[in-house]
């Protein structure tokens, strides 16, 4: 992978401890701040869990926030 500049960070979506790899297709340049946040929040879990807990903690009850595999 390339050099990324000094204010960014590579986000892997599917984490390196879940099987994830280096791919470019796995790999999101963020700022640093946004992903100390991201991990903060939701550590290292999956797209389901990260639904669930913000429907439980974050979003009210007339909504759901639901991730679908595509």
């Amino acid at each position: 992978m390339g050099k990324i500049p000094r204010n960014k960070s590579r986000h892997h979506r599917r984490p390196k401890v879940r099987g994830g790899t280096l791919e470019k297709s796995n790999v999101s340049i963020v700022t640093k701040k946004a992903h100390r946040a991201y991990h903060l929040l939701f550590g290292v879990m999956t797209p389901q869990q990260v639904a669930e807990e913000l429907n439980r903690k974050w979003i009210g009850p007339q909504w759901e926030l639901v991730a679908v595999r595509r």
